[in-house]
């Protein structure tokens, strides 16, 4: 059919194919295909990441902000209905305005108990096989060191340099989707030192 039809089956074409054929066998060497009929389950991870340290704009403080996110493995089934919670005891709580800046989060935010900060995805939040949901910015305060010693005139007429400690806190959270068990994960965050302009 190809060698008689060289209008529809071009070379340019047919050269795309055998590249595509060739990517496909080099990426699964060394790895089983699975049966028919299996479905492959998800493999989620934590991701968290932190953005560094901004000012807050209401009070003008330091604040360490991080993305809270989950990651679904490669080559792996689709996270169907996930859902992460994580501890409020770690000292992190969820920035109203979400991930975005205009109150978008990744997966809803569900009624929180008094332990645990929880989001939820319904039917129609997967994460697909390779790809990172972004689900919410979280935010730490930080302690101003020097709070005790500055004491600054009013109206402020100069700028004082404070330092500000952000302290080292564990991340526990426990992450699941549909046909996978609970899985509990533990990150720690380092302390951070920053010399603040106020």
């Amino acid at each position: 059919m190809i060698d008689n039809d060289i209008s529809r089956f071009t070379e340019e074409l047919l050269r795309a194919w055998k590249l595509i054929a060739e990517d496909r066998a080099l990426n699964s060497i060394g790895k089983t295909a699975p049966e028919a009929g299996t479905k492959l389950a998800p493999r989620l991870e934590l991701y968290l990441e932190c953005l560094g340290v901004k000012q807050d704009i209401h009070s003008r403080d330091p604040v360490r902000y991080f993305v809270l996110g989950l990651k679904n493995g490669e080559a792996c089934g689709t996270a169907k209905f996930p859902s992460i919670r994580y501890r409020r005891a770690c000292g992190l709580v969820v920035n109203r305005y979400g991930i975005d800046g205009n109150d978008g989060f990744g997966l809803p935010q569900s009624p929180s108990d008094n332990e645990w900060e929880i989001f939820r995805g319904g039917a129609d939040q997967v994460i697909h096989s390779g790809e990172t949901l972004k689900v919410t910015q979280l935010m730490q305060r930080g302690r101003n060191l020097d709070a005790a010693t500055i004491r600054l005139p009013f109206p402020v007429i100069r700028t004082v340099n404070t330092r500000w400690l952000f302290d080292s806190v564990t991340f526990q959270c426990e992450i699941s989707a549909e046909g996978v068990g609970a899985v509990n994960v533990e990150k720690p965050i380092l302390e951070q030192h920053v010399s603040w302009s106020m």
